[in-house]
């Protein structure tokens, strides 16, 4: 497996990252060489697997976000404080993207690692 990402070149160590590109057979036949210890391998991994977790996280990774009655939401009804939009999609009947439509901010958010966990009411339209 080859590491062709530069962000964890930044991070790992040059012995780090031989050791993470090796084949399988390689890395056992050093280990029983003693040109490798299983501490060194373990830790090599555990170092890069670490990095790649964190990387993957985002700015808003674990934040619970609520979010008002005017973003779509895969699978979740958006009303705007309409009732006469429960059940469509903007008040159109049988439209294909009734409750299969998201909006670019919940892309967004969720791209960052943020945790949707809340609807919360409007009022009509959203007005005040």
């Amino acid at each position: 497996m080859a590491l062709n990402c530069t962000f964890m070149h930044c991070y790992l160590t040059a012995s780090e990252i031989t050791i993470a590109e090796m084949v399988i057979k390689d890395l056992a036949d050093a280990t029983k060489t003693n040109g490798l210890s299983a501490e060194e391998v373990l830790n090599a991994f555990s170092h890069g697997a670490a990095l790649a977790h964190q990387w993957r996280m985002g700015p808003l990774y674990g934040f619970p976000i609520s979010l008002k009655d005017q973003c779509h939401v895969k699978g979740v009804e958006t009303t705007m404080g309409y009732t006469g939009w429960i059940g469509t999609f903007q008040g159109k009947k049988d439209s294909p993207r009734y409750k299969n439509h998201k909006s670019v901010i919940i892309t967004a958010l969720r791209n960052s690692g943020a945790m949707l966990y809340v609807r919360t009411g409007v009022p009509h339209t959203v007005l005040p």
